[in-house]
């Protein structure tokens, strides 16, 4: 279940995700890949795991999880409940002065940031019904919305991007925000984990999405073109570099728990 946050939280966060997902009888591999957002992921009942070479190495219940460079595989072998917090590519260092850029295809415990709330609020959370994990959060969250601890530049850049469909080039952005495109993106690099163009090919990836959502009967040329690629070739490396499928691989997963998180996929797999 996807949920919005309050309207003041809407900045820095993009939504809530509330999970149940049984591995009991069967270990189930889950597949997330890149939509340019660092997470707060806690877990109840039971953890994750992740590939460690030739073994998996068991996830703490509670740990950020940075904005990644391609697709990454978890295990659940019995019955977990997650809560995700999504934030937007600015929204962590927005909300908690943490640069996404020391968070990039890592994963972190929280309590450096967060010190013993984070506990507080894993407790509260395990002892409130579902129907309340929205406010409680929304709560939480509001403690630390502070609209002016970013300067605005990449606020503004990651606006410019979306109302373009990532159609963009960094000549674009200097002229827009008048700073330098050296400046530009080590500022973009440093708030959201990404380059301008990196993001841009992130959210190309996400539009195309949309897109083979709402007509899974369309050719793949003319999606490709809806989404400005240049063919249905370049479309395929690029989907493929970024989620580790190819589309009709995405159309045919089991399920899908969100846009970019899809269930009951094969270790490893490249289908």
């Amino acid at each position: 279940m996807q949920v919005p946050p309050s309207d003041i939280l809407k900045p820095f966060i993009r939504h809530y995700l509330f999970l149940d997902i049984n591995g009991a009888e069967a270990e189930q591999w889950l597949r997330f890949f890149p939509d340019g957002s660092s997470s707060l992921v806690l877990t109840f009942g039971a953890r994750l795991y992740r590939p460690a070479g030739t073994e998996t190495s068991m996830l703490p219940e509670a740990f950020l999880y940075g904005a990644r460079s391609t697709y990454e595989e978890v295990l659940v072998r019995d019955v977990v409940r997650i809560v995700a917090i999504v934030f937007r590519p600015d929204g962590l260092y927005r909300l908690l002065g943490i640069p996404a850029l020391q968070l990039k295809d890592r994963i972190l415990l929280p309590d450096t940031a967060l010190g013993t709330r984070i506990q507080q609020l894993y407790d509260r959370l395990y002892t409130s019904g579902i129907a309340t994990w929205s406010d409680i959060l929304n709560h939480f969250w509001s403690t630390y919305a502070m609209p002016n601890r970013s300067d605005g530049i990449v606020t503004a850049a990651l606006c410019y991007i979306h109302n373009n469909a990532g159609i963009i080039s960094s000549g674009q952005l200097t002229r827009l925000l008048g700073y330098s495109e050296r400046q530009v993106e080590r500022k973009f690099l440093f708030e959201t984990g990404n380059t301008p163009s990196a993001y841009a090919g992130i959210l190309r990836i996400h539009r195309f999405l949309k897109y083979l959502e709402q007509h899974p009967n369309e050719s793949l040329t003319r999606l490709a073109y809806n989404a400005r690629y240049a063919d249905q070739s370049h479309l395929i490396k690029a989907f493929r570099k970024v989620t580790g499928l190819t589309p009709t691989g995405y159309l045919n997963a089991d399920h899908k728990l969100a846009r970019n998180f899809i269930g009951s996929v094969a270790g490893n797999s490249g289908a």
